[in-house]
């Protein structure tokens, strides 16, 4: 089991080590920043919205803010409950340092106080990605792990072969 467990972290740390190779193409990860922004404004949905970032990202996010601004307001005028969006940087120092990039955007209070938060990290997406596989990847990698042990949805233990309140006798 420990094996098993070691090698799901290894595949893991492989994929951060993928992720992270996003962030040495400057273009692509100017755009994958622009669209983490839109999608963190429209999600928050508030006037004001602070963004935190790696201090190496400071400049990037900065000039991605107004195309994001834009993007999100075209969007919202498309939905009618959504409100205008300001975008305030604040350059983290600590909270994202360590991160493979992307952003955490909060409103309702300055950082760290804020109410509202959207973790638009490639770090919280990667997570959030393997969350959701987490069954199929041991499904592919122990095959014969999984044999045997799926029990028919019917069966109940407590039942001691007794009908269901369905089921004819």
């Amino acid at each position: 089991m420990e094996h098993r467990e070691e090698l799901l972290a290894n595949m893991l740390a492989q994929a951060k080590a993928s992720v992270s190779a996003v962030t040495s193409d400057k273009a692509a990860y100017k755009a994958l920043i622009t669209k983490l922004l839109v999608q963190g404004m429209l999600r928050l949905d508030e006037p004001i919205i602070h963004v935190q970032c790696r201090a190496e990202d400071a400049a990037l996010v900065k000039s991605c803010c107004a195309a994001a601004q834009s993007d999100a307001a075209m969007r919202a005028a498309e939905m009618i409950t959504m409100t205008t969006k300001s975008c305030t940087v604040t350059v983290s120092d600590v909270a994202l340092e360590g991160s493979l990039g992307g952003v955490l955007l909060s409103a309702m209070g300055k950082p760290p106080r804020s109410k509202i938060k959207c973790d638009n990290t490639l770090d919280a997406r990667l997570n959030l990605v393997y969350q959701e596989l987490k069954p199929q990847i041991r499904a592919s990698l122990f095959p014969s792990s999984i044999k045997g042990v799926i029990v028919h949805e019917a069966y109940d233990s407590d039942d001691e072969g007794e009908p269901g309140p369905d089921e004819e006798m």
